[in-house]
């Protein structure tokens, strides 16, 4: 379920892809992937290394249709 709002400029959001933490893994390629970033309230580039960790999100697109509060 997902469930997003604003108020007073803050964006809360509470689909748990949002909420990941990125992990950029054990190997040492360069590979653009997405996370929310909670803090700033928006979508936020990251390099993945290409195995093991945390891809919240494989496109900006994926990220903003699930997490996008503007």
């Amino acid at each position: 379920m997902f469930f997003s709002g604003c108020e007073h400029q803050q964006c809360w959001v509470s689909n748990e892809e949002c909420l990941l933490e990125p992990d950029s893994g054990t190997c040492k390629a360069s590979i653009p992937k997405y996370y929310f970033d909670q803090e700033k309230g928006e979508c936020t580039l990251f390099y993945w290394g290409g195995c093991g960790g945390v891809v919240p999100f494989e496109s900006l697109e994926a990220c903003l249709t699930a997490c996008d509060c503007g």
